[in-house]
């Protein structure tokens, strides 16, 4: 699908990317899954591809989180920006 329709695509030089894992409710707390799992690095591998300039940690933030949900799906949201992820003392924020 993103390979068909990658040049209507816009492509990101930074952003955040936010993977939202949902557990149907029926689920037992050890069925959810951590966050390192191979599975995101090889979707985040694809989003990169036809979406990113670059998945590096200079131009990408990654953020994952699992929340209990009706049903069992994963949702990704890219934002167009990064994150701050640290304030550096005099008002500015650090970018990873």
């Amino acid at each position: 699908l993103l390979a068909r329709h990658a040049s209507a695509l816009p492509r990101f030089k930074e952003c955040t990317i936010k993977f939202l894992h949902c557990y149907a409710s029926s689920h037992h707390p050890a069925d959810v899954r951590d966050h390192d799992n191979l599975e995101t690095r090889a979707v985040l591998n694809v989003i990169e591809r036809y979406l990113l300039t670059s998945d590096s940690g200079i131009y990408c933030s990654n953020i994952q989180t699992s929340c209990w949900a009706e049903q069992d799906q994963t949702i990704i949201v890219i934002r167009p920006y990064k994150i701050p992820v640290c304030n550096i003392g005099d008002g500015r924020h650090a970018h990873l």
